[in-house]
């Protein structure tokens, strides 16, 4: 009887955590930090060439959401935007002279904000930039919004 009634616990919980509701853009820092996990996720199934690939592509992007992601030695090797790739990272400094690549190189697998001036790619013109940036596997994970 016991065992009857903690199954079901478990199984009405398992599925309440499958039915979590996934954030939207109307809540963009939740939703960029879903879209960097999600990112990790593919990395973890698919491996670090396919998942190069993908977020290297125009399908990966999510109107003003994009990963981004910079190896070990500060190199943008995944990004929408071809002429970004291969970048050293550390070089990127924003236009009010923000060191943005330094900021994004200290980040940690606990991860962090960075807040930058970048060019909107919905708008064409600069905005405010807010990119979660995390470490994983040696590697930096990275989108934001406007």
């Amino acid at each position: 009887m016991y065992l009857r009634t903690w199954l079901i616990a478990v199984a009405a919980l398992l599925l309440l955590t499958a039915c979590a509701a996934v954030p939207t853009r109307d809540n963009p820092e939740a939703y960029t930090r879903s879209f960097v996990q999600d990112a990790i996720r593919r990395y973890k199934q698919d491996g670090r060439q396919a998942v190069i690939d993908y977020y290297s592509s125009a399908e990966s992007v999510d109107g003003q959401w994009y990963v981004f992601i910079i190896d070990a030695d500060n190199r943008i090797i995944s990004h929408p935007d071809p002429a970004r790739i291969g970048i050293n990272n550390l070089d990127f400094v924003d236009s009010a002279g923000f060191p943005v690549g330094k900021a994004m190189a200290a980040t940690t697998e606990a991860g962090q904000w960075v807040t930058y001036r970048y060019h909107n790619p919905e708008t064409s013109q600069e905005g405010r930039k807010h990119a979660w940036a995390i470490r994983y596997d040696g590697l930096v994970f990275g989108s934001g919004w406007y």
